[in-house]
């Protein structure tokens, strides 16, 4: 009874560290500084890094989807501006071709 309770403890244990650190890679910026911006439904990505007063590096097809670079703060700036997610701007890639 005790052996599995231990390795469910580990195994749960495993699984959120693993998680912790996909969040910190997802949720972080690249190395210099950019953030991926998604936007709602209905707003353009662009009008959200205008108004947390970010520049714009890149917007996919359908514009709902921004890469951009700022001044420290950039990221709570994005999220009060509108964004539903701000992440590595490694994972947008697909979002644009």
């Amino acid at each position: 009874m005790k052996d599995g309770w231990l390795v469910k403890m580990v195994l749960a244990l495993n699984l959120a560290c693993c998680g912790a650190a996909l969040l910190i890679v997802v949720l972080g910026p690249s190395p210099d500084g950019a953030y991926a911006v998604y936007a709602p439904t209905g707003t353009a990505a662009v009008a959200i890094v205008a108004a947390a007063g970010g520049s714009l590096v890149a917007v996919s097809d359908d514009g709902r989807t921004a890469v951009t670079r700022g001044e420290a703060g950039l990221r709570s700036r994005l999220v009060a501006a509108g964004a539903v997610l701000v992440f590595n701007p490694v994972l947008a890639r697909g979002c644009k071709s």
